[in-house]
Parts: structure tokens; C-alpha cells; sequence
């Protein structure tokens, strides 16, 4: 597999980046959208801090496996602050593909950019396997 490097320096001084080495090139972010889902849930619970309790059905969305705890628990449904816990501590692939049900990928999206985000969001859920028709990564 070919790795690729971009590497930015900027000078804080004057706040001018002195190295840019593919800074605004496109590049897959792993689990970077996963903050900005954290970050959402983060906001609705400051809001109203019932929404943690709020339960979710992993049902509701397709199975995924690969990273987390959740798809070997036996419980179907759990609050969205131990899913949150999940995603945080384990990179939970499942209870992040509920989460983002329960917010919605456009308001992840927009949590992106009020976050100052400039090129970095969540693109789409996380899938075991990626065909030809999705995106090629979740962020």
C-alpha cells in the first residue's frame, strides 16, 4: 500500500504556513467524523442533557463489524451516552452508524463546519464492505 505524507508548519508568529506540502489536497480522515458525530451529540445534550438517556435500537441500522464492543453485547438497545461512550473509547463502528441515524448525517455535516472544519466531515456511514456505488471512505 502507498503512503502518502502532507505535512503543514505554520509560523505562529505570523501565522503563515513556512512548509506546505499537500495541506488542502482531499485525503480519507480514518474516524475524524466520528468527532464531529461526538461533537453533535456533545451539543444536543448541553441542550437538554435528557438526550443522553434518549435508548436506541441498533436495529434500526444495518449490522456492522470490523471495530467496538456493541455487536457482541446482547443488548439490542442502549442509551445514546453509552453510545457516545462506545464511539469514544472503542471507535464502535455500530454504535456510530446509530448515532448517526438518530442525528442525521446533515446535521454531523454542519456540526463539521461550525466546528471550522474547512475539508474534513462525515461523508457517509460505516460499511464492512464498500461497492462501487459509495463513497470510498466514511470521512
Amino acid at each position: 500500500m502507498p503512503l502518502t505524507w502532507d505535512a503543514v508548519v505554520i509560523d505562529i508568529a505570523t501565522e503563515t504556513a513556512v512548509i506546505d506540502e499537500g495541506g488542502d489536497d482531499p485525503r480519507p480522515t480514518a474516524s475524524i467524523g466520528k468527532v464531529f458525530l461526538l461533537a453533535e451529540w456533545a451539543e444536543r445534550v448541553a441542550a437538554d442533557v435528557e438526550v443522553a438517556n434518549q435508548r436506541i435500537d441498533r436495529s434500526s441500522v444495518p449490522a456492522v463489524a470490523d471495530s467496538g464492543l456493541w455487536q457482541f453485547l446482547a443488548q439490542d438497545t442502549l442509551t445514546a451516552g453509552d453510545l457516545c461512550v462506545l464511539v469514544a473509547a472503542l471507535s464502535d463502528n455500530w454504535a456510530t452508524n446509530a448515532l448517526l441515524d438518530a442525528v442525521s448525517l446533515e446535521a454531523v455535516q454542519e456540526r463539521a463546519i461550525g466546528m471550522g472544519a474547512r475539508a474534513s466531515t462525515m461523508l457517509d456511514r460505516i460499511r464492512d464492505k464498500r461497492g462501487p456505488a459509495d463513497l470510498p471512505a466514511p470521512s
